[in-house]
């Protein structure tokens, strides 16, 4: 292809960024102008571009009489040869004058941290129980007292796995747990009265948080409805647990229904010595009837006091909140490589953010006068439809800089059920790749790609990409060093997906692996604690089947997997590679979970809609060790 008739133009190519603290921090590349960048073959060259976008300073391409010229500043001969192999096929002349420079990265940015070290001291741990107790029956209107303890022994109804309590000093003599609880039918007796705390003591008992309140008046009698109670230690998330109470006979009727026992998790609330906590964690619990959602605020206290006076708060999305997400991102999958995504993400991101309650946007102000706009935040949900992370403040918020929150700050998400306790960190260690091999009609050449370069980067192992193979190393992965992250690349299809329900969850190369598959037999998360990243379209979709959260992301929290990664739309899979190869490369040089998926999303924001597809879950402070 030649430049006939293409015009002139200059196509200009720069570092995003904000000021912070009167420092400049360079996000990815954005370009403007130059030829329509939705056409061919513009499209194709601009997303090439974008890929390297890590490696380029600045660059300006200028077409004049037929001819291009390449100028600016990139970090290497190779990238700057590449760039001139992308425009040499589309011109009839290519002179380039491309500067190489070597790179400069700030020691000053705000959101690298050290790592923690523990002392070197005797340590002794212990393992504990969620326990919910009734102490009576619940009946409409009358008034209702339940107990939150860490017990010794698990209690048989109570869905939540055991508490592992570790690194405690040596002579230590108690441990406190904050509790809170959640549950639309109960009116507690103040605003603060679903918050608790349990004492851990030495000599093996424990003292239980006791809540009081009165089950609401139009209760149904015969239905079981959902408490849920989640632990905090030292304002870091560290588990949650279930009790189903059923609704006696009383003064209200109704009409009988099947107690719904969810299965229990087998890894539930993890306690750690030196805890590191986020400025801000954010909980939101879907009610009973999966129409209320309640927010819990709990921001990084400090000497001076909140003006924000309420914590907590309610909101309606006038439906059920799946049909709110889908109806906000249906048309996410279809949005084309180019500059308009940015505009339309802009706008789903007000539309999240209106939803939001009050106390949540007079909280987030005063967080970004203390602390800027990149504090860290950890959201803790039952509700999996909603990207919460995506949301970006309106005009009447009143920030200059206004951004998506997943574009400003450290953020990841977690289970608010009984999905399994969160990982505080994750072990070093081995990375295997799974990347099946397709016929010709559905081959993903960018997906093989992305696992060859993790394999010459990063020295991962190719794992054999069958059913067979996933579900034998899932089950029994091989001795010896333990596997600190498993990379999946390929195609895969959401719960729900095909006609007869098959053709679901991942595709292997000999067929379809559902989510159903990760079950008591799938060893090697709670031996390991694996982070996962599945880099596959839609497959951090999540269902929601009889009060249980399903999909890939909950089954592997359940099974002990130390955090995952995966879009909730497809993606493009030339960006989806680069947002999981910087992604592992953070991971691996010691950086947080939140800062390297803060820096992953951000190079490529510009590029395309993919980067915006991606959930985090687990603990935003967590490092490899």
């Amino acid at each position: 292809m030649t430049t006939d008739s293409f015009g002139e133009w200059n196509w200009a190519w720069r570092k995003d960024g904000v000021r912070y603290e009167g420092r400049y921090l360079a996000f990815g590349l954005i370009d403007a102008d130059g030829p329509p960048v939705e056409d061919e073959p513009w499209s194709r060259i601009r997303s090439s571009i974008y890929t390297l976008a890590r490696e380029i300073f600045r660059l300006d391409v200028s077409l004049a009489e037929k001819a291009i010229t390449l100028s600016g500043r990139v970090t290497s001969e190779k990238v700057k040869s590449s760039i001139a192999a992308l425009f040499r096929g589309v011109s009839e002349s290519l002179r380039n004058d491309l500067e190489v420079t070597a790179p400069f990265k700030s020691a000053n940015v705000p959101w690298i941290e050290t790592a923690a070290v523990l002392p070197a001291e005797s340590a002794a741990s212990l393992r504990r129980f969620p326990t919910v107790t009734p102490n009576g029956d619940a009946r409409p209107g009358e008034a209702y007292q339940f107990e939150v303890d860490l017990a010794a022994t698990p209690d048989g109804v109570t869905e939540g796995g055991v508490v592992e309590v570790k690194d405690l000093p040596a002579g230590w003599t108690e441990m406190q747990v904050a509790v809170e609880a959640f549950c639309d039918w109960i009116v507690f007796e103040t605003p603060s009265g679903n918050e608790g705390i349990v004492t851990i003591l030495s000599d093996g008992t424990s003292r239980p948080a006791v809540f009081r309140g009165t089950i609401r008046p139009d209760a149904d009698v015969g239905k079981a409805y959902k408490l849920t109670v989640t632990f905090d230690q030292e304002g870091r998330h560290a588990g949650s647990a279930v009790r189903r109470i059923r609704i006696e006979k009383g003064t209200a009727t109704g009409t009988p229904e099947a107690e719904v026992v969810a299965p229990a998790a087998v890894r539930g609330v993890e306690l750690v010595r030196d805890v590191r906590s986020p400025i801000l964690t954010i909980k939101i619990i879907e009610d009973s009837d999966s129409r209320d959602l309640t927010w819990s605020l709990s921001p990084e206290r400090g000497p001076v006091p909140f003006r924000t006076m309420m914590l907590a708060g309610k909101i309606n999305l006038k439906g059920d909140p799946a049909d709110f997400a889908r109806e906000l991102l249906q048309t996410c999958p279809d949005l084309r490589p180019g500059r308009a995504h940015i505009s339309v993400l802009r706008g789903i991101g007000e539309t999240i953010w209106k939803a939001t309650p009050p106390c949540f946007k007079e909280l987030y102000a005063e967080l970004r006068e203390r602390h800027g706009p990149r504090f860290s935040i950890q959201i803790v949900t039952n509700e999996p439809h909603v990207p919460w992370e995506m949301m970006h403040p309106d005009a009447e918020a009143g920030f200059p800089d206004a951004d998506h929150l997943f574009m400003t700050h450290p953020i990841a998400r977690w289970f608010g059920g009984n999905e399994g306790g969160m990982r505080n960190g994750f072990e070093r260690g081995r990375i295997v790749s799974f990347v099946p091999r397709y016929p010709p009609d559905s081959a993903l050449p960018a997906a093989i790609a992305e696992g060859e370069r993790l394999i010459s980067e990063f020295g991962a192992v190719s794992g054999l990409a069958t059913c067979d193979g996933l579900r034998d190393f899932l089950s029994k992965a091989t001795p010896g060093q333990p596997v600190s992250m498993l990379h999946f690349a390929g195609h895969a299809n959401p719960p729900g997906a095909g006609s007869d329900g098959t053709k679901q969850g991942l595709r292997m190369s000999d067929g379809w692996m559902s989510h159903r598959e990760v079950h008591g037999g799938v060893n090697l998360g709670m031996e390991d604690g694996t982070f996962v990243m599945l880099n596959a379209c839609s497959v951090g979709f999540a269902n929601h089947t009889l009060g249980v959260v399903g999909g890939w992301p909950a089954s592997l929290a359940m099974r002990g997997f130390g955090g995952i990664l995966a879009p909730i739309w497809a993606v493009q899979d030339e960006h989806a590679s680069s947002v999981v190869h910087d992604h592992m490369a953070g991971l691996l040089k010691g950086r947080t979970l939140g800062e390297t998926m803060l820096d992953a999303r951000v190079c490529y924001r510009n590029a395309s809609a993919t980067p915006f597809a991606y959930l985090c879950h687990g603990d935003v402070m967590a490092r490899m060790s």
